[in-house]
């Protein structure tokens, strides 16, 4: 199973001949006709219109269009794109379906960051292991 999960932006990178620029599933066709099995977009870094408030990602695959939409924390985050890709793939390399698989993996990421941390200076970082360590509240972010 291959799959990608591009932010928005990136997305707009990967498939630049669409020139629509709200069109995210055309450009997921385009990618999909050129031999990606499977896309996950996710619109943490540029909000759908009217809808600033959710984060909604997208999987497009061939089985099945499914939107997923979150609550949108105010923090910047460096490492989101990483956990939730991360998260995917160890789900699949256990034998979970793709839906399931993206699925549970956003569960996780989202706990993740509402759980995130604050270092000294930059953005926050997911918390991915916040069953076991416990940060100092102090630096947790709001």
């Amino acid at each position: 199973m291959d799959i990608l999960t591009p932010n928005r932006a990136e997305l707009s990178q990967l498939a630049p001949d669409i020139f629509t620029p709200f069109d995210d599933t055309a450009r997921a066709v385009t990618l999909m006709s050129q031999g990606c099995q499977s896309i996950l977009v996710t619109a943490t870094d540029d909000p759908l219109p009217g809808n600033d408030q959710q984060v909604v990602h997208t999987l497009h695959s061939p089985e099945a269009t499914r939107q997923w939409q979150w609550p949108r924390l105010p923090e910047r985050f460096h490492g989101s794109g990483c956990t939730l890709s991360s998260a995917i793939a160890a789900r699949l390399v256990v034998g979970e379906r793709l839906l399931t698989a993206c699925e549970q993996a956003q569960h996780f990421t989202w706990k993740s960051l509402s759980q995130g941390f604050q270092p000294p200076s930059g953005q926050c970082l997911p918390n991915r292991v916040s069953r076991v360590v416990h940060f100092n509240p102090s630096s947790t972010c709001p």
